[in-house]
């Protein structure tokens, strides 16, 4: 297990490294993070306060199996800048076949969906990513219309493939493609039916309501200061409300930008 002062020795060169983008600092380990919490909370801790000496904007993800994730951790997490990335099969039957705990009598499926109405419960921000496999690659369509169903919540879904030397990739590939299409087709079908509606803020200047920053343009006119540089893409809303932020590009004034250009 790595060590907090070598965690430290990370987050140190990555903050001190300022360029004005935000930074994101992703808790993916070589198995499942949770499982060395202590060291989890203590770096995402020296980050917040790093972060802030620093003045730096960052983002935390963590990407988890989520069955060790109780209401106490949850409550834990709940913090500015935090996004959970849980891994999951989605459907209860592909969960706990591919992801079976030791003690058979346990559904992994049960924890994952407990720890997912509690990080909704605490409108902490979470996304799903599927594992894709010989198994349910003809399943993604049924995911799409489960987690519909079941997590309205979730904003995003993103299927993974997996693969080994022991199946024809060639074939898993061609079905994986082809599936996914028929789960886009699916989802394309649902947002038609429910009216969601992709938006484009008619501003000049950044509106933090509707769009996200996720890019900051040096300029030393402080009149350009927040106007927006360039549109990266559309945000979504249902129902006049907003479910998903117009990602833009701003301008953003640099004294020192200012104070270099005169010396010169």
């Amino acid at each position: 297990m790595i060590s907090v002062d070598k965690v430290k020795v990370c987050i140190d060169y990555i903050l001190e490294r300022n360029n004005g983008n935000q930074k994101t600092f992703t808790f993916i380990g070589g198995g499942e993070p949770l499982i060395t919490w202590e060291l989890l909370k203590e770096s995402i801790t020296y980050i917040e306060n790093r972060a802030k000496e620093c003045n730096v904007k960052y983002q935390i993800r963590i990407v988890t199996n989520a069955t060790l994730l109780d209401e106490k951790r949850v409550q834990w997490l709940n913090r500015s800048n935090m996004v959970i990335s849980v891994s999951t099969d989605v459907l209860p039957d592909i969960q706990n076949s591919q992801r079976p705990f030791y003690n058979k009598e346990k559904s992994s499926f049960d924890y994952v969906d407990n720890a997912l109405r509690l990080l909704h419960k605490y409108k902490i921000p979470h996304t799903l990513r599927a594992t894709i496999t010989e198994l349910n690659v003809g399943m993604m369509g049924e995911m799409v219309m489960f987690s519909i169903n079941n997590y309205p919540h979730i904003k995003r879904l993103h299927f993974e493939p997996v693969t080994d030397n022991l199946i024809d990739n060639g074939r898993f590939f061609n079905s994986f493609i082809d599936n996914f299409m028929k789960a886009r087709c699916i989802l394309l079908s649902v947002i038609a039916d429910n009216e969601l509606v992709l938006y484009e803020d008619d501003v000049d200047k950044f509106n933090p309501r509707t769009q996200r920053v996720v890019k900051q343009v040096p300029t030393d006119n402080p009149d350009l200061d927040n106007f927006i540089v360039k549109r990266i893409r559309k945000g979504y809303s249902w129902n006049g409300v907003n479910l998903k932020p117009e990602l833009v590009w701003i301008y953003k004034f640099k004294q020192e930008a200012s104070v270099k250009n005169e010396n010169q």
